[in-house]
C-alpha cells in the first residue's frame, strides 16, 4: 500500500461508519493524521479505538490478516510469507520507511457551526501543526421516503441543511486552514512523479443519485445533485488558492443508509398494491445491486469508494479538480 498521507493532517466529518470509517481507515493506512467526527461522543471513542487496533496490528504486526492486508490488498498470494512479511514490516517502521498513520476523534454536526470551526481547530492542535491538508464532508440525511409532491417541509430544511448548506459553510470556513505548498519540489520532479507539492483537497461525498434520482427519496437526491455544482463552483473559487476540491459519487454501497432503504422499500412493497410495487422496484434492484445500469452485479463496499476519495486527495490527483467521479459498479449515469 502507498504511503501517500504520511505527515498530512485529514479531517472527516460523519466518519465513525460506512465510507467516512473506511476512508479514514484508509488514510491512517497510508500515514495520514487523521482527525474522525460524529455526532454521537461514545461512538466517536469506540471507533478512535477500533482504528488505533487496526494501526497495532498492522504496523506491529500483530496481526496476519491486517499485514497480508497490506501487502496484498484484497488478492490471493499463495506464495505471500506472513512471517518475513512481519518482520519486514518492523523494520520498516523502524528506519521510518512506512509512516504509521495516527487518530484522534471529535465530537462534531457538520450543521453545527462551533462545532465545524472546533473539529478545525481541534485538529491544528492535536497534531502540532499549521495546517490542514484535507477535509472530507460526508455527512448526509435522508429524512423522507415518498412521493416528492409530499415531501414535508421540515425535510426539505432538515435535508438542505445537513447536505447542502452545511457543506458549502464548511467548505468557506475552512479556507484559511487549508494552506497549499506554494514552492515546487524539482527533487520530486521524476518519471513518476511531477516537481509540484502536495495540494490540500476538499472531497465532497454526493451519490449517484445526483444524476439518476430515485422517486422515493426525490429531494435526497435533488440535494446531491446540487452537490455537484457546489463541487465546480468551489473548485473555480479555490483553484486561486491552490486548493482542489473534487466529489464522489457513490452507487449503492454497504452503509446504514442503504440499509434503512431497504428496509423502507420492504416495507412499502408489503403495504402497498402491485402498482405500487412495481413504482419502487427500481428502488428495490438497485438496493440489491442488481439493476438494469449496474455493469457489476453487485453492492459496493464502503472500501472501494474510500480508495476513490484517497485516490483523489492525494498528489496523484494534482491535475484533477471539480470532478464528479462516480464509484457505482458501472451504469448508464451519464456519458
Amino acid at each position: 500500500m502507498l504511503q501517500r498521507y504520511a505527515h498530512r493532517t485529514c479531517v472527516l466529518t460523519a466518519s465513525t461508519q460506512g465510507i467516512g470509517l473506511a476512508t479514514a481507515a484508509r488514510f491512517l493506512l497510508e500515514g495520514g493524521q487523521v482527525v474522525i467526527s460524529s455526532r454521537k461522543k461514545d461512538q466517536v471513542q469506540e471507533k478512535v479505538e477500533e482504528l488505533e487496533t487496526l494501526m497495532r496490528n498492522t504496523f506491529e504486526a500483530k496481526s496476519e490478516t491486517a499485514v497480508r492486508a497490506f501487502f496484498c490488498g484484497n488478492q490471493n498470494q499463495n506464495n505471500f510469507n506472513v512471517g518475513e512479511a512481519s518482520d519486514m514490516m518492523k523494520e520498516m517502521v523502524k528506519k521510518k520507511l512506512i509512516i504509521p498513520g495516527k487518530v484522534v476523534g471529535k465530537v462534531c454536526h457538520q450543521a453545527n457551526a462551533n462545532d465545524r470551526l472546533e473539529l478545525l481547530k481541534f485538529a491544528l492542535s492535536s497534531f502540532q501543526t499549521n495546517k490542514i491538508d484535507v477535509l472530507v464532508l460526508n455527512a448526509a440525511a435522508s429524512t423522507h421516503y415518498g412521493e416528492f409532491i409530499h415531501l414535508p417541509e421540515k425535510s426539505i430544511d432538515k435535508m438542505f441543511e445537513t447536505n447542502v448548506k452545511s457543506t458549502i459553510l464548511f467548505a468557506q470556513e475552512a479556507k484559511p486552514f487549508l494552506m497549499p505548498e506554494n514552492e515546487k519540489n524539482e527533487n520530486n520532479n521524476t518519471l513518476l512523479f511531477p516537481e509540484y507539492n502536495f495540494s490540500p483537497c476538499i472531497s465532497i461525498t454526493s451519490s449517484v443519485g445526483a444524476y439518476v434520482p430515485c422517486s422515493p427519496v426525490g429531494f435526497y437526491s435533488a440535494s446531491k445533485t446540487m452537490l455537484l455544482g457546489v463541487t465546480k463552483a468551489l473548485a473555480e473559487n479555490y483553484s486561486h488558492y491552490g486548493v482542489r476540491v473534487n466529489s464522489v459519487c457513490p452507487g449503492v454501497t454497504r452503509t446504514r443508509l442503504a440499509e434503512k432503504l431497504v428496509e423502507q422499500v420492504q416495507q412499502n412493497n408489503n403495504n402497498n398494491s402491485e402498482n405500487n410495487n412495481k413504482k419502487h422496484e427500481k428502488l428495490a434492484n438497485a438496493a440489491g445491486g442488481l439493476n438494469d445500469g449496474g455493469f457489476m452485479h453487485r453492492v459496493g463496499d464502503p472500501r472501494e469508494v474510500a480508495a476513490g476519495i484517497a485516490f483523489l486527495c492525494s498528489r496523484d490527483a494534482s491535475f484533477i479538480t471539480g470532478e464528479n467521479l462516480v464509484i457505482g459498479g458501472g451504469g448508464f449515469y451519464h456519458l
